[in-house]
């Protein structure tokens, strides 16, 4: 009787995973939007500049130019990634740069304790638009999983995570904006 029941749930379970590989969509979304108080031209300085970066971004233990031309497509930055105290890195490169207004990268290589994460091919995108005495700053960032439990994971944890980080992140911008005035 009893491994009439473990058998069950056995193929239930594995029916089960494998419907989720199957229903799991290959590409995944996360988009945040928020009004800061603060000029397009305050804000732009944070998103723009790779030393800025890990001012914003609460999990960016550090940020810097890696190559490419300092400001515009091309330009590379080198994070080294802190969560919790789980250490890791992650190569970005700027894929469209519209001044003051729109910036777009791809993010590569993440590891985690020098292993792959869990998603692959992310890509980072930062909308600004002047928003009365403000500016409304859109975050996107897609993704896939990696490989068939990446597509799970991704389903089931991995985009709520990366919306958290990104609240948390524009949280953070508009604490900086109020504390500092830079640019002067």
């Amino acid at each position: 009787m009893f491994l009439g029941y473990a058998i069950a749930f056995v193929l239930a379970f594995v029916l089960t995973l494998l419907l989720l590989i199957w229903a799991a969509p290959r590409r995944y979304q996360v988009k945040v939007s928020r009004r800061l108080p603060a000029p397009p031209e305050r804000v732009w300085a944070y998103v723009s500049e790779p030393e800025r970066y890990a001012y914003w971004f609460p999990y960016v233990a550090s940020c810097k130019a890696d190559g490419g031309p300092p400001q515009g497509v091309g330009q590379r930055r080198h994070l080294q990634l802190d969560r919790n105290g789980v250490l890791g890195q992650r190569d970005d490169e700027v894929t469209v740069w519209n001044e003051g207004r729109r910036i777009e990268m791809d993010q590569k290589n993440e590891q985690t304790h020098g292993r792959a994460v869990g998603w692959r091919d992310a890509h980072a995108e930062y909308h600004l638009e002047p928003d009365g005495d403000g500016t409304r700053v859109t975050g996107v960032l897609w993704f896939y999983g990696r490989g068939l439990l990446g597509g799970v994971f991704s389903l089931l944890s991995f985009r709520k995570r990366h919306e958290k980080d990104m609240r948390l992140a524009l949280t953070h911008l508009e604490k900086r904006l109020r504390e500092e005035t830079y640019p002067a």
